[in-house]
């Protein structure tokens, strides 16, 4: 892991001390390409212990998971472009980072917001 990976984390334990979360609760994949391999491990290890999940929404994913097919291409797919238009890009070194241009963006969109300033309309 370096500074500036992107990772993913679930959003129920994330506030929880490292010792009280189920194994797989944030990873870091290497590449665009194995976000959905990550994702999928962490739905089939960790949402079913994660200890941070209320006990509605953990009903309804268990629901939702018997329903639910194998993945297909597409659904990889998905995945690469959903990153690729936030921003996100592969680095040789350290995985997955967002781009530099995306990243100056989002922080003249943060700077316009600050001083309530809407959109980035000069006129």
């Amino acid at each position: 892991v370096a500074y500036g990976q992107v990772g993913i984390r679930c959003r129920h334990c994330a506030h929880l001390p490292h010792n009280q979360r189920s194994s797989r609760s944030a990873c870091f994949p290497s590449s665009l390409s194995r976000i959905y391999q990550s994702l999928t491990m962490m739905i089939r290890d960790h949402f079913v212990r994660c200890t941070g999940m209320p006990d509605n929404v953990k009903e309804r994913f268990l629901s939702l998971k018997q329903r639910a097919t194998q993945g297909a291409t597409d659904s990889k797919r998905y995945w690469v472009e959903s990153a690729k238009k936030l921003g996100m890009i592969d680095t040789e070194e350290h995985g997955i980072k967002i781009s530099d241009v995306k990243l100056k963006e989002a922080e003249e969109a943060e700077a316009r917001a600050e001083a309530g300033i809407e959109g980035g309309s000069t006129e």
